[in-house]
């Protein structure tokens, strides 16, 4: 049965800042979470200290803090324009310029957003435009048709007129009586239906 020591027993309760007893810490000692717990972290870096540090002792960590030698008490303070001052006036100025080129950005998209409106507000423009020019030239072919096939329908019924009037001047002048009274009947009949034989 193993046994913790006075020593590690006040070291413990110190550390948890609770009071347990001897026979509870021997107790958790010899029990198996004990041994996967020390298993596991027996010299583990993170958690066998590599200085005898006082947690009640603030220390402050300087230039003239030594590789591998622990940092002490008597260590001055950084002072202003240190290592520190620079980091943080480091992380000062990247922040400035993450700012400056995140404004610079956002300015050049919305410059980007404008152009963009533009050109689709001009292309839509003259879109339009040119639909109006096709509808107007669509309009203008189809008046133009309009004109051609009255002007042509106006040709093909005189023609058809004078066709039927030569015809019928030719069946009044024939020789032949009986063609000359069916002319004469079929000319009052057409003069009837078209006034402006009359």
């Amino acid at each position: 049965m193993h046994r913790l020591s006075n020593v590690a027993i006040d070291s413990l309760r110190r550390r948890l800042n609770v009071k347990f007893s001897t026979a509870i810490l021997n107790a958790f000692r010899n029990s198996p979470f004990y041994d996967m717990i020390n298993k596991v972290s027996h010299d583990d870096e993170s958690i066998v200290r590599k200085h005898n540090l006082n947690s009640k002792a603030p220390i402050e960590i300087g230039s003239q803090a030594q590789d591998g030698q622990p940092p002490t008490k008597k260590q001055k303070k950084l002072p202003p324009g240190d290592e520190l001052d620079k980091c943080l006036q480091q992380l000062i100025d990247d922040s400035r310029v993450r700012l400056e080129k995140k404004a610079k950005l956002e300015e050049e998209a919305l410059l980007l957003a404008k152009r963009r409106e533009e050109w689709e507000e001009a292309e839509w423009r003259k879109k339009q435009e040119q639909e109006q020019q096709e509808t107007e030239e669509r309009r203008r072919r189809q008046t133009v048709e309009a004109e051609e096939r009255r002007r042509r329908e106006e040709r093909e019924t005189l023609q058809a007129r004078n066709t039927e009037l030569r015809t019928l001047m030719d069946m009044l002048n024939h020789s032949d009586e009986n063609v000359q009274r069916y002319g004469k009947v079929l000319l009052d009949r057409r003069m009837r239906e078209d006034p402006e034989l009359q």
